[in-house]
């Protein structure tokens, strides 16, 4: 809206130093260019003006208030408006609506130069100031710089000036709707569009529209999803998929949910991604999520499956648990045909597994036929365990360690008497301290606004969690319990719950980072069940009963296939992922270590082919004979060498030589950044394993830190079909990192597919970098080396691969769309300077390694 000055309001001829700045043209000491336009030929449109001079009348020394006709000397802005502010203030009130609804081309104008003025300390005109209008750059209107050359700006069509509020508009609409803070059958509500037809300018859109909007972001972030995947399973890089499923009800189909864990060069870390959410079929539950895994994976490309090798892991939840009766946290789905609950047969074991909040299917695995028809418990329980080894195409599967743990925990504390009193004592504590507000107001009080936790019949981390809690406030709690004449617990009481916490503390706090998204999981686990162990036989004694060594029996028995990793017939990854990982590989690392190089090998050649011809045992073996001390025969020893051309004695064996005895607590991601020079192929292979998760990702939990309302829905829903809406509401949730503008995605598909493991340039990126640049870096490089006459000591050859050499190190990333961020420094560690004897290890395979 524009406001055009009146034919009384003369002031023409005021001086710039003395007018504010919207509203100086050319005075009587204003500087003038001979060509520039008299003041009289300029129109007054062409002047920003300030609603509020509507209400006055000026002159050259002076200004007379319409409204109270009182006459004011000096004509400045701050003021008229102070005058209309203190004395009439719905003038005031309405002059500030019209200036807030001006183009924001006028209102940019009117703007610029004040904050300039205020950086200069003098007013100045646009016409004369020389204050660039930087500012405002990454505002969302672009400010013209008005000059007295320049001509008159026409109007802009009132449908173009509220083009960008409203699509901003539309854009807050659809996130309220597709959060789940507003439903989309609001918008066609008479009243509510009342409501937002309010807002100038601003066509309400239906329902429908909005809806649409919803599922264009919704297309757009599974479009950014299969560009990263196709990207994920590129050379020397994998994808790790965890599964999540949900029954209703516990009998219901429910829905799965497909995550994908991938290393990501751009943010130097590990990234999660909601491939999918998709509903379950209605037919047995049998094998059925392997099948929708393979469904989910299909819509991206169809040759991608659970069998695709670039598919390093999937992590799924535990088979079911032995009793077929319902016993928490874990149930029976399996039912006869009248709906009752039958007993487990042999059929059913590695198949099917849930509890109130979750479900994975493994499929059966055990097709030998010298397999006994009849099988013991003991022989269940094992083919439950490790129903995946057997087939080459079943090691991929890695059952989520925090559902392994909560079996461990049910095991030991469910039928305990003692743990269950103690568990019932605070419950009836929790809720008579949760009977009023008024009571909930003056506990928080008490503790600072640390709130108690409530526990989880279903999960046992959610029991422990509150024991901790409980003692953390046992001193504010009594108070409260005295307070009102409630019994707290007795000394006896508290004591075991005390040495309780201490034993099942420890498990809590792993369980929690097994489940951790932004660091490696997967090579915490061995190391983490090894010092957990260890932990347990420790605090035995402090227990009168044998809850420890109970736990360290389960641990053992559940855990076997991570404790006995590396061994004939179990999966080697958490061994090898924890070789990799710098902070905990000292734990696990033997005195000799040719055993673990060699499962080192034979896992990274058979989850990436590329390099399997470096992967082949090729090396000698050193025999070295003497005369025996003993007077008789002659005593031998054997040094095997690798050769130094495969990755074994290239890179391998220089690891661990330098690197992996020695405990550190810095990030393992930036030593492989750090080292990707140095190890090229191994620091691929080490994100790429490291990125897969221990534990499932927990939908539910995940979203209700995010989007409460959504979590509530997913939570409250009564049918067996996944409505739209809250499907799109929670792939939006889960991926909103992921809707970033199209000059990011261009520049990602523009970036070899190599770039999701690697941050270093190979030859068709260095081929795209400018010849400009490229001809200016070898002028560069060869007077760097005239400079230090190092060319007098090099042939030609030579000269021209460091030259190639120089250009793939140094051109730059802007370039090439990755633009990653710079490298700190290299520190020089102690453990560095100590170890400097090793590095000659490094240059030579011939001395072995032990």
């Amino acid at each position: 809206m524009d406001y055009a000055e009146g034919a009384s309001d003369d002031h023409s001829n005021i001086d710039d130093r003395d007018l504010p700045f919207e509203f100086a043209t050319n005075g009587d000491d204003a500087e003038q260019s001979p060509d520039c336009i008299s003041s009289t030929a300029t129109s007054s449109c062409q002047r920003s003006s300030h609603p509020i001079y509507q209400y006055v009348t000026r002159t050259a020394t002076e200004w007379n208030c319409k409204t109270c006709e009182r006459c004011f000397k000096g004509p400045r802005l701050f003021n008229i408006t102070r005058h209309f502010k203190r004395s009439h203030p719905e003038v005031f009130a309405e002059a500030e609506t019209m200036r807030l609804q001006m183009n924001p081309d006028e209102v940019a104008s009117y703007l610029a130069p004040l904050i300039s003025a205020a950086s200069n300390g003098r007013a100045s005109s646009p016409s004369t100031s020389a204050t660039p209008l930087s500012f405002l750059k990454n505002a969302e209107f672009e400010v013209p710089q008005l000059t007295v050359k320049q001509a008159p700006v026409p109007k802009k069509p009132c449908q173009e000036k509220s083009f960008g509020s409203e699509k901003t508009a539309r854009r807050l609409l659809t996130s309220l709707v597709s959060s789940g803070v507003l439903s989309s059958s609001l918008l066609d509500n008479l009243e509510f569009r009342k409501l937002l037809s309010l807002v100038p300018g601003f066509a309400p859109p239906s329902a429908k529209d909005v809806e649409q909007l919803v599922e264009n972001d919704t297309r757009s972030t599974f479009a950014r999803v299969s560009q990263i995947l196709n990207f994920s399973l590129s050379y020397l890089s994998s994808l790790a998929l965890s599964v999540d499923v949900h029954m209703q009800d516990g009998t219901l189909p429910g829905f799965i949910a497909v995550f994908g864990h991938y290393y990501s060069v751009q943010t130097k870390s590990f990234e999660m991604l909601l491939l999918n959410i998709a509903d379950l079929p209605d037919n047995s539950p049998k094998h059925l999520v392997d099948s929708t895994v393979t469904n989910v994976l299909c819509k991206f490309s169809s040759q991608l499956s659970l069998n695709h090798p670039k598919i390093s892991r999937v992590t799924t939840l535990e088979v079911p648990r032995l009793e077929p009766q319902y016993k928490r946290p874990y149930i029976n789905l399996f039912t006869d045909q009248f709906g009752n609950q039958r007993e487990l047969d042999e059929s059913d074991y590695c198949a099917v597994s849930c509890c109130p909040e979750r479900l994975t299917v493994v499929a059966n695995r055990f097709e030998d036929s010298n397999v006994p028809d009849q099988l013991t418990k003991e022989d269940l329980l094992n083919k439950k365990s490790y129903g995946w080894i057997g087939r080459t195409d079943s090691s991929k599967h890695v059952v989520c360690a925090a559902t392994i743990m909560q079996q461990v925990m049910a095991k030991v504390f469910q039928n305990d008497s003692e743990v269950s009193a103690i568990m019932g004592r605070i419950m009836e504590i929790l809720r008579k301290l949760n009977s009023s507000i008024e009571i909930i107001r003056s506990l928080m009080e008490r503790t600072n606004g640390n709130e108690l936790r409530i526990p989880r019949n279903s999960r046992w981390c959610s029991v422990l969690g509150a024991f901790d809690r409980f003692l953390t406030l046992a001193p504010q709690i009594e108070g409260m319990c005295k307070e009102n004449g409630w019994q707290f617990l007795s000394e006896k009481e508290l004591e075991f719950l005390t040495k309780l916490n201490t034993v099942t503390n420890p498990i809590l706090r792993f369980t929690e980072r097994l489940q951790a998204t932004d660091s490696p999981t997967i090579s915490l686990l061995l190391p983490g069940l090894i010092k957990l162990m260890e932990h347990l036989k420790k605090h035995n004694a402090e227990l009168s009963s044998d809850h420890a060594l109970k736990l360290v029996s389960e641990i053992e028995k559940c855990f076997a296939h991570v404790l006995k990793s590396g061994e004939p017939g179990y999966d080697p990854i958490y061994i090898v992922s924890t070789l990799l990982d710098r902070r905990v590989a000292h734990m696990v690392v033997d005195h000799d270590t040719r055993k673990q190089r060699k499962v080192i090998m034979a896992t990274i050649s058979k989850m990436f082919p590329e390099v399997r011809d470096q992967c082949e045992a090729n090396g000698n073996e050193i025999v070295l004979e003497d005369s025996s001390p003993f007077g008789f025969g002659t005593v031998s020893s054997s040094i095997s060498v690798p050769s130094a051309s495969s990755l074994e004695g290239s890179e391998i064996v220089p690891y661990f030589h330098r690197f992996i005895r020695l405990p550190t607590s810095s990030s393992s991601i930036e030593f492989w950044i750090e080292h990707d020079q140095e190890f090229p192929v191994l620091s691929k292979v080490a994100t790429a394993i490291l990125s897969i998760p221990a534990s499932t990702v927990q939908t539910i939990s995940s979203i209700a830190t995010a989007n409460a309302q959504i979590a509530n829905q997913l939570k409250n829903l009564q049918c067996t079909k996944l409505p739209k809406h809250i499907r799109s509401s929670v792939y939006l949730t889960f991926n909103k990192h992921l809707l970033k503008s199209e000059e990011d995605a261009r520049s990602l598909s523009e970036a070899r597919s190599d770039t999701s493991c690697s941050p270093t340039p190979n030859r068709e990126q260095v081929q795209k970098v400018s010849k400009k640049h490229a001809k200016s870096v070898l002028k560069h490089d060869i007077g760097l080396f005239r400079k230090f006459r190092i060319a007098d000591l090099k042939t030609t050859s030579e000269i021209k691969e460091e030259q190639e050499d120089y250009i793939s190190r140094k051109s730059p990333r802007l370039e090439m769309g990755l633009n990653p961020p710079k490298l700190k420094a290299k520190k020089p560690h102690s453990e560095e300077r100590r170890l400097s004897s090793a590095s000659s290890s490094s240059k030579s395979s011939a001395s072995g390694c032990r």
